[in-house]
């Protein structure tokens, strides 16, 4: 019995291939219709749930039918240019609803006539994503170009690839400036830079400050954050402008330095005063013993001169670290400044005109006239030498008021209503790194014996002393003008002053407690006032002076005292005895006022003061003066 044979007829593959591709038709995920001229010949099942109809609705209508009304132009113009590739449109279902479409066309026979044949998709699920993408790329180019901190997209070379605002601010270009230029070549150290990327590079992020030179020749510290290959071969910078922070820091350490250094120059003043007044009233008592005509009798002036130089210093030392004592007074700058305008005059020489520029509304000011007078010859002397060739040296008062941000940028000032004393000179002016270092003791541009340094450091401490502050601006070639500020005050000037008592006589009787934990001073103290006739109970420091006092049986008169000592300092000693024995009469000494007695700044007004080092003649009339009171 034969097998039946395959038919292989034309008629019968051809009918084979029409099932398989209708089988492919239907089974497709994706819509497909064939259309003629927009009749619609066939479609497929997922072609007919996409706009919610039948098959058989389909077959025979027109394609425009199942696009909304603004998509027919559209579809149009692509039937008659038989267009082929993929376009866009709005698919409009039976019950009237919307939906992006994209359609995919390719023209072929069928059956014997040219047809087209639409790959139907609906892309809501894409337009979704591509407009939530959207919205976050906003949100991100918001955050980017809104943020407080520079940021930069760079490529592998450093190159910019794009900036935000505040990045244009810190580099100081606009963004068409910036793009294509690459961030080493605002770096004011290749170097530094060059180590830094190489670093980003290895360890993908990196963290630091550098310094960066901008086109219009400033220079900005930034701290930046730097993170590789945030995209392949992308990185990216944030950059913050910490150059404020930077200049504070700088502030804070010149004013911890300067700090540092009037203590140890108050130190030391105070340790050298107490020698300083030993070598001065030793080298007295001698010129009174020596005959005139002896040669030790000049040696001894000698001494006595060479002496008083440096006590001079030592004054000095203590304006700067703020520990001489004050006779404040309100006062109005402008009568001080006037005061000394015919010795300013002899002082600056001829080659130098003064101007003085006095605003005649000046308010009052309270500070110690000798030593504003001082700040004043100290500045037109500087002044004066930074014009040697001769110049114009001028003066100026003015009221001022010194706001919140004056203060943010200078740490030493409180906000409020200042007088103004400004100082300037057409001079030479001042490179940057004198100015850092302008009001340190000793430092000097003069040559070797034309200045100790101590003249400027002098104006800084005196200024300060009175709760002032001193700025200057200069630049080399342009000269130099120093500003001071003094706080204003209310109060009206006050001239009259405690009458003067004159010391009955150089001797006296009386009983002084001495107390003096130096021993040279305590020793000279003495002998000076035993000389004098006076009866004198000594002791090293407080505590054993109240032992003294209370076993003590006879009247004590007054108590000569240093201000500052171990144990117990002098006002706090003063205290206690005045309330053992009251009327007991103080005279307080020092080389200078330490920090344990703040109020002894303005000492003078309340109680006698003798300022170490002092000669032997002086401590007799002071302590003379003292008891005659």
């Amino acid at each position: 019995m034969a097998c039946p044979s395959d038919d292989l007829s034309p008629s019968s593959a051809r009918a084979r291939d029409e099932d398989r591709l209708q089988l492919f038709f239907d089974a497709a995920l994706e819509g497909i219709v064939v259309h003629v001229k927009g009749a619609i010949l066939e479609a497929n099942p997922p072609a007919a749930t996409l706009f919610g109809v039948t098959v058989a609705d389909m077959l025979g209508r027109d394609l425009l039918e199942f696009a909304a009304p603004e998509s027919h132009d559209l579809i149009h113009r692509h039937i008659d240019a038989c267009f082929e590739g993929t376009y866009a449109v709005t698919g409009l279902r039976r019950d009237g609803s919307t939906f992006p479409q994209e359609l995919h066309t390719r023209h072929t026979e069928y059956r014997g006539q040219k047809v087209c044949i639409v790959v139907l998709r609906d892309i809501s699920e894409r337009k979704r994503n591509e407009a939530a993408l959207r919205g976050r790329e906003r949100q991100v180019r918001a955050a980017f170009d809104g943020a407080l901190d520079a940021m930069a997209m760079l490529d592998d070379l450093g190159q910019f690839l794009d900036v935000n605002p505040a990045a244009c601010s810190l580099f100081g270009m606009t963004r068409e400036e910036l793009l294509h230029r690459r961030l080493f070549e605002f770096a004011e150290s290749k170097a530094d830079f060059d180590l830094l990327w190489n670093r980003l590079r290895e360890q993908q992020h990196q963290r630091g400050e550098f310094r960066l030179l901008r086109p219009d020749g400033g220079r900005r510290w930034a701290e930046y954050s730097a993170t590789a290959d945030l995209l392949p071969g992308r990185h990216l910078a944030i950059l913050r402008d910490i150059s404020e922070r930077k200049r504070l820091e700088e502030q804070l350490r010149q004013a911890q330095k300067m700090e540092a250094i009037g203590r140890l120059a108050g130190g030391v003043a105070h340790d050298f005063n107490n020698l300083l007044t030993a070598i001065i009233s030793y080298s007295e008592l001698l010129l009174e013993a020596v005959p005139v005509a002896d040669s030790g009798h000049r040696y001894a002036e000698e001494i006595i001169h060479a002496a008083e130089r440096a006590a001079g210093l030592t004054r000095q030392l203590l304006a700067y670290s703020r520990q001489q004592v004050l006779s404040p007074q309100v006062l109005n700058l402008n009568n001080v400044v006037s005061g000394l305008e015919r010795l300013l005059c002899r002082l600056i020489g001829e080659d130098v005109v003064l101007v003085t520029q006095l605003d005649p509304a000046l308010r009052k000011v309270k500070a110690d006239p000798g030593q504003i007078e001082q700040v004043i010859m100290n500045l037109a002397v500087n002044g004066r030498d930074a014009m040697p060739r001769g110049g114009t040296l001028t003066i100026a008062t003015a009221n001022v008021e010194l706001d919140e941000g004056y203060a943010w940028a200078h740490m030493d000032v409180q906000p409020g209503a200042y007088v103004r004393l400004s100082v300037g000179d057409t001079g030479s002016g001042m490179s940057e790194d004198v100015r850092a270092h302008l009001f340190e003791p000793f430092f000097t541009t003069k040559e070797v014996g034309k200045g100790t340094g101590l003249g400027l450091s002098t104006v800084y401490g005196i200024i300060k002393q009175s709760e002032g502050h001193v700025e200057v601006a200069s630049t080399l070639g342009q000269g130099s003008t120093f500003h001071v500020y003094l706080p204003q005050v209310m109060e009206a000037s006050r001239r009259e002053q405690r009458p003067a008592v004159e010391p009955r006589s150089g001797r006296g009787w009386e009983t002084i407690l001495l107390v003096e934990d130096d021993d040279v001073v305590r020793a000279l103290a003495r002998t000076v006032l035993q000389q004098q006739g006076y009866t004198i109970i000594e002791a090293a420091h407080g505590v054993a002076a109240l032992q003294l006092s209370s076993r003590f049986p006879g009247p004590l008169h007054m108590l000569l005292t240093d201000v500052v000592m171990p144990h117990m300092n002098g006002p706090q000693l003063y205290a206690q005895l005045a309330r053992l024995r009251p009327g007991l009469k103080v005279l307080y000494m020092s080389g200078y006022t330490g920090g344990a007695i703040a109020h002894l700044g303005e000492l003078e007004a309340e109680a006698a003061f003798l300022q170490k080092p002092f000669p032997a003649e002086v401590l007799s009339r002071k302590v003379r003066e003292v008891l005659d009171h």
